[in-house]
């Protein structure tokens, strides 16, 4: 059976967020992706993250909610350099 792949904008839908802070979260290792060459027109690569992935992703985040782990972000006013570095912080990455 085949898993669905999903992009950072499909993923920042479906968990409520900011495709910024899912590039975060991708870039910071806390969600796994698969990378599909490069992107027609754009010159960078095409992120994919399967229902597997982001599964993974929501039971190990259930953890860090349980620690109270928890923090907001202001999206229109916060690069996604500062959103990594508070996620460095929390996790300890």
């Amino acid at each position: 059976m085949c898993s669905l792949l999903l992009s950072p904008k499909d993923v920042s839908k479906r968990l409520g967020v900011s495709v910024n802070f899912v590039y975060a979260l991708l870039s910071n290792g806390k969600i796994e992706y698969y990378s599909l060459g490069k992107a027609v027109g754009r010159g960078r690569k095409s992120l994919r993250i399967s229902e597997s992935q982001l599964n993974n992703f929501l039971e190990t985040s259930k953890h860090s909610i349980n620690k109270h782990k928890i923090f907001y972000v202001d999206v229109k006013h916060t690069s996604k350099k500062q959103i990594s570095k508070k996620l460095n912080t929390l996790f300890g990455k």
